[in-house]
């Protein structure tokens, strides 16, 4: 008896140890998609032109269902400005916010503040946010006590593996918003090249792989660095970029390695990165990583069911906004060019036309001066 003791106590360990190597040297595939630049397209309609579209958040779900039943355990991210645009701001004041009402219904795990989410009242923002189910992320913007506005990034934990996502948005808010400050609460907007980097010292040890969701643009303005330039700095330690803000469609690899996507606007595209880890050497690792453009347009994809449902009301309100009659015309906008059909020159800059002075009439009754009418 005694010896079958001491066998036990030898072969035990070792089985123990043999199960540990084989339950920790795990491979894992996470699939990952994207969205950005929505702009209030939900239906598959385009309010000002009064013509149905090919694209929307509800062609957007008939993919992103597709993928999840390959991979229930799938990432979704979007990457900013999917409050304003195709009239949905009409209905930032009504008790659930259609977009974010959709977007919820869709199962988002994090979304990022676009530059044009501060186009309206400060207050209707902050309760926008808080409607949102997912995450709402921003690592460079600062109230003025130096705290985030919102958090800078949160982690997901997949298949056993921590995903580390940080947030970012477009800087230039600040000049965007100049003649109203009080849009984005004159908070500080810093460099997302900088902010990338706080965030790495501060998410050290917590994550197992880290993504960055920004609602900026392969390359900067105004001077400041892009995210191509972001991404080769940071590539080796962050393996995956997705992007928004330029409406561009973009699958790159910067040198590093890491994976650059952005999906276009509207829901035109939808970005897909499938990352494989390892963790034989005891910590997860990327293997290989592959991004995709998934179509949407032009794909014969039709819309959600369960989107157009809840989007119906607003589609109606939207078309009654849209189909309403506020003046009438007697004369033509814009007139024959008087220079005998010489191309390549904008009306407005050489003749005064009806259309400019609509404009001008449009910008003057509204107009503020230091809070008050022009």
């Amino acid at each position: 008896m005694r010896k079958n003791v001491l066998k036990f106590a030898v072969a035990f360990p070792a089985a123990l140890a043999l199960f540990a190597s084989q339950a920790f040297a795990e491979k894992v595939s996470i699939t990952m998609l994207e969205t950005s630049d929505i702009h209030g397209a939900i239906s598959p309609y385009d309010y000002a032109t009064d013509k149905e579209t090919d694209n929307g958040l509800a062609k957007v779900a008939t993919v992103v269902k597709a993928e999840r039943a390959k991979d229930p355990d799938l990432l979704l991210f979007d990457a900013g400005d999917c409050l304003q645009d195709n009239l949905i701001q009409e209905f930032r004041f009504e008790k659930k916010n259609p977009m974010i009402n959709a977007m919820n219904a869709l199962g988002y795990d994090a979304n990022i503040l676009g530059n044009h989410e501060f186009n309206f009242e400060f207050k209707t923002l902050q309760k926008e946010i808080k409607q949102f189910k997912a995450p709402v992320l921003a690592a460079n913007i600062y109230k003025k006590n130096s705290k985030r506005f919102v958090k800078g990034w949160t982690i997901s934990n997949v298949k056993g593996v921590r995903v580390g996502v940080i947030g970012i948005t477009a800087p230039h808010v600040p000049i965007w918003e100049a003649s109203a400050p009080e849009h984005y609460n004159k908070m500080k907007f810093t460099s997302p090249i900088e902010e990338v980097g706080t965030v790495l010292s501060e998410i050290e040890g917590k994550a197992d792989v880290l993504v960055v969701v920004a609602h900026y643009g392969l390359k900067g303005e105004f001077g400041e660095h892009g995210m191509g330039d972001v991404a080769e700095k940071f590539g080796d330690r962050i393996p995956v970029f997705f992007i928004g803000h330029a409406h561009d469609t973009v699958n790159q690899t910067a040198s590093n390695g890491a994976v650059i996507m952005e999906p276009g606007a509207k829901g035109a595209y939808v970005a897909k990165v499938t990352m494989e880890l390892d963790n034989e050497s005891g910590k997860w690792e990327v293997v290989s990583k592959k991004g995709e453009l998934l179509p949407v347009s032009k794909a014969n994809v039709e819309a959600d069911a369960e989107i157009l449902a809840l989007n119906k009301a607003t589609h109606e309100k939207s078309l009654q906004i849209a189909g309403k009659v506020v003046g009438q015309i007697k004369e033509d906008f814009l007139p024959s060019l008087w220079w005998n059909g010489l191309e390549g020159i904008p009306t407005a800059a050489v003749q005064d036309t009806a259309m400019m002075d609509l404009i001008n009439k449009v910008q003057m009754d509204n107009a503020t001066l230091g809070g008050k009418k022009a």
